[in-house]
């Protein structure tokens, strides 16, 4: 049987090994559980402060009403979470060469992250705001994109053929990312 953890603050100096089990409002800071194994773990109304998070294992892992601020997530398959409420936020954090593939994100805080070669093929992102997002490289293919706010984000390549754009909000300085496959330039 699992354990159960509420209200608790887990430093990465005292768990350097990621426990297992059901987590209610628990902070988790400075933790470097870089490729550790959290598979089938509970995280509901979870605060993860600075931590190392890359490559860490998730399969069948539920992060619900979860916060990531300033946190390192480098190649994270969010798409074998648990899908069942999945409901995440990412504040400052470097979450390049993840998967959110087939995820249903909708109206999802994302600031100011670094979203490098992201996978967010068939993701539902409605109404999500990439706000100050660097999205080089990263990939959205039969995405479903409506009112999504990129107007700060930046490095974007979005072909509007293959991907639900209604209503999305773009700044006029961004607007090559939408014409790429065009090959036409855009001049200022």
């Amino acid at each position: 049987m699992a354990e159960y953890y509420t209200d608790k603050i887990f430093d990465g100096t005292a768990f350097p090994e990621p426990p297992a089990g059901e987590f209610d409002s628990c902070t988790f800071r400075n933790c470097n559980w870089s490729n550790k194994i959290l598979n089938q773990n509970v995280y509901t109304d979870c605060q993860f402060l600075d931590c190392d998070l890359s490559n860490i294992h998730v399969m069948d892992t539920t992060f619900s009403d979860s916060v990531f601020t300033r946190c390192k997530m480098m190649g994270v398959r969010f798409d074998e979470c648990n899908s069942y409420l999945f409901s995440v936020s990412f504040h400052e954090c470097r979450l390049d060469l993840s998967s959110f593939f087939n995820r249903r994100m909708k109206r999802t805080p994302i600031q100011s992250c670094s979203l490098k070669e992201c996978d967010f093929s068939s993701a539902d992102l409605s109404e999500t705001a990439f706000h100050e997002c660097d999205l080089e490289g990263a990939v959205f293919e039969n995405s479903i994109l409506e009112k999504c706010d990129f107007q700060t984000a930046g490095k974007y390549i979005i072909d509007p053929e293959r991907n639900r754009l209604k209503n999305a909000i773009f700044s006029a300085h961004n607007l090559e990312g939408l014409l790429m496959k065009y090959h036409i330039r855009v001049k200022r």
